[in-house]
């Protein structure tokens, strides 16, 4: 891992990559191996640079500070000196289930963000933004351990402009591939319309959405709109498209 506290490449921030190329086969965060689907620009820690055709068998990733080796023995080494268990940040979201959701500024926890946005893209086709974080705000879903508590576990996050002039209030929606299909994406999309409400401001998901964002917005509002339904007939209440 480069020891800088950002690792800034304005020249990287978009890359032209063929979909059918990834440089990763696969990357154990935690205790967890996961296959990788698509290219990432992780920087090589040995001489820092973006070798885009590189293969890389398997990345290790500590699953609390995000820092990446290439090496077992480093990866090792590190996580019996991180004293980190759960992201940067204030923690706006804790619920019995040993759910929480942590707000991470872009700006104040760079390296943190940077790192966190290189794992997403082994999972989304299209994400442009890596480095450039500053502007964003991240909500990282994590889980608490069932024997420590104090040490969470992440599950996904979205982030979203700090300013955006076109009323988004979500940028990037990402969880990870073995905790998918258990709700957690919808759970976040509904945190993004929850903050939009005590902002009072309206807002939707930056466009055009990934194939699987639409199918996570489908199934999100799917849910939400039958809910709704249910709730006025049990009221026997009459609703029109328009209050809904």
């Amino acid at each position: 891992m480069v020891d800088n506290d950002a690792m800034i490449d304005e020249d990287d921030e978009q890359l032209d990559i063929p979909d059918n190329t990834k440089n990763i086969q696969s990357i154990q965060l935690g205790q967890i191996d996961i296959n990788c689907w698509y290219y990432s620009p992780y920087i090589d820690n040995q001489d820092g640079s973006n070798e885009k055709y590189r293969t890389i068998e398997k990345l290790y990733i500590c699953e609390f500070c995000l820092r990446y080796f290439r090496h077992n023995k480093n990866y090792r080494q590190h996580t019996n000196e991180c004293n980190r268990h759960q992201p940067p940040g204030r923690k706006i979201y804790e619920d019995l289930n040993g759910l929480s959701v942590y707000e991470v500024d872009g700006n104040t926890s760079q390296l943190y963000c940077q790192c966190l946005c290189l794992l997403a893209k082994l999972f989304l086709e299209r994400k442009t933004i890596y480095f450039d974080v500053n502007p964003f705000l991240f909500y990282v879903l994590v889980e608490s351990d069932e024997r420590m508590k104090n040490v969470q576990h992440i599950i996904g996050y979205f982030s979203k402009e700090k300013l955006s002039d076109e009323f988004y209030n979500l940028a990037c929606l990402m969880v990870l591939p073995h905790r998918q299909r258990q709700g957690f994406g919808r759970f976040l999309i509904a945190l993004s319309y929850e903050l939009t409400k005590l902002e009072k401001k309206t807002g939707s998901p930056e466009k055009p959405l990934s194939a699987l964002g639409q199918m996570t917005y489908k199934s999100y509002w799917y849910s939400t709109i039958l809910t709704k339904l249910d709730e006025y007939r049990h009221s026997q209440i009459h609703a029109t498209v328009t209050q809904l």
